[in-house]
């Protein structure tokens, strides 16, 4: 089989006008690439500990999931004749803590604030007074 002939003169690159010369993108645009360009390759790369962010804090919240050790759950009476029967209260324990008890909600200065009311700061307490 005999290779096939062209017709058609061959082609010699010219310096004449008649090329289209490739324009260059506006800044713009070059700019807007490269921060696509970059979110992308940031994303995938903190991809995985937003994964393990996600199961990590599914796991704290849900601890019955995947547990390892066996969950009791039990109830006042059957704490009673142990020390846990004495335990104190939320309340007792905060009064603990912070050396003071919490002043009533009635006793609280308000502010409006729109549509509901929020405590105002004891000033006493932001200079260390008290």
């Amino acid at each position: 089989m005999a290779p096939l002939e062209t017709t058609d003169p061959p082609v010699t690159p010219s310096s004449d006008a008649a090329s289209p010369r490739p324009t260059s993108r506006p800044l713009s645009r070059r700019v807007m690439h490269m921060v696509r360009r970059t979110h992308l390759y940031v994303g995938l790369f903190l991809f995985p500990w937003a994964i393990l962010y996600g199961v990590t804090g599914f796991l704290f919240n849900h601890p019955t999931v995947l547990a390892d050790a066996p969950t009791a759950h039990f109830s006042r009476a059957d704490v009673v004749g142990t020390p846990l029967e004495f335990a104190p209260t939320p309340q007792e324990q905060a009064t603990c803590r912070t050396g003071r008890a919490e002043r009533p909600a009635e006793t609280r200065r308000t502010i409006q604030a729109g549509h509901r009311e929020r405590p105002l700061r004891d000033p006493r307490v932001v200079r260390g007074e008290r």
